[in-house]
């Protein structure tokens, strides 16, 4: 999955990448309790 971020003044970078984590979550159906993989993956 492909991260795009948007400039600093459209929208701040940590709202950014808690959408991509929930969307992630979602998608994936993670499910309660269970590791997110580490940023290299």
């Amino acid at each position: 999955m492909a991260y795009k971020y948007e400039k600093v003044n459209q929208k701040l970078l940590v709202p950014q990448i808690e959408d991509q984590l929930i969307m992630y979550i979602q998608q994936e159906q993670i499910e309660p309790g269970a590791k997110l993989p580490s940023e290299y993956k």
